[in-house]
């Protein structure tokens, strides 16, 4: 499900307008994981953020190095629930 599909889906729940829905889930999704606290969506995964380290690599033949620096990227872990169906309809198409 896209956060599109999300939103829609709240609207047609519960009658709001578009704009103030997609207000909450950019502020719930967004802010919550600058400040690093990890986001759980029960039956389909958790939203946190990934410190990746240095990084220098680059083909040995070559004598090129790429340098990538440390950074934080956020990341999305699915849950098991989410992972069978996905496996589920893999196998249906």
């Amino acid at each position: 499900m896209t956060k599109a599909e999300i939103i829609q889906d709240i609207v047609n729940r519960n009658g709001s307008d578009i704009a103030t829905i997609n207000a909450i889930v950019d502020a719930l999704l967004g802010v919550t994981i600058i400040y690093g606290d990890k986001i759980y969506l029960i039956g389909m995964g958790a939203f946190h953020l990934l410190e990746r380290a240095n990084l220098s690599q680059g083909p040995a033949a070559k004598d090129i190095l790429v340098y990538i620096p440390a950074h934080i990227t956020p990341a999305f872990i699915p849950s098991e629930e989410s992972q069978a169906s996905a496996v589920e309809e893999a196998h249906v198409n």
